[in-house]
């Protein structure tokens, strides 16, 4: 799903959690902190990251088991790729701990969603996925990834 920060408020996979993430949101457009933002009792272990990079040209496909990805830009563009795991060749196993995978890059990927400031989508476990990439050139990005728990 990919929309404007505003839409995570009709989607259920944010449930009660989408004001205090557009809270979060408008709050590090006007003083951006990078790292870890853990976020309210609302969500048992649910937590953002800040992150500032350049887009780049190639990258590695990854996946989540347990937590949902909502990534969010503040400032600039990039492309995702997107690609169920079942079609990628692992390159670097499940790490529980970190709740990673990696996959080869080169895969051809069968979905791209391209977000600029002010936008976001909602990764499920399952899909791969290439973030971080060049859109229509390379591009200085603010972004914030919530991180929010599976259920079950």
């Amino acid at each position: 799903m990919k929309g404007k920060f505003a839409d995570l408020r009709q989607n259920e996979i944010c449930g009660g959690y989408a004001e205090e993430m557009i809270e979060l949101l408008k709050s590090l457009s006007k003083n951006f902190l990078l790292g870890r933002k853990d976020l309210s009792a609302l969500a048992e272990k649910m937590y953002a990251n800040a992150e500032v990079y350049n887009s780049r040209a190639e990258g590695p496909y990854e996946s989540h088991e347990r937590f949902i990805d909502v990534q969010c830009v503040l400032e600039g563009q990039e492309e995702i790729e997107l690609c169920p795991v079942d079609k990628l060749s692992v390159t670097e196993e499940y790490d529980a701990t970190r709740d990673i995978a990696f996959y080869d890059g080169k895969t051809p990927c069968t979905d791209k969603v391209i977000l600029k400031a002010g936008e976001c989508c909602i990764i499920v476990p399952g899909m791969g996925h290439k973030p971080c990439m060049d859109s229509e050139g390379k591009h200085f990005v603010k972004k914030v990834v919530f991180k929010i728990p599976v259920k079950g």
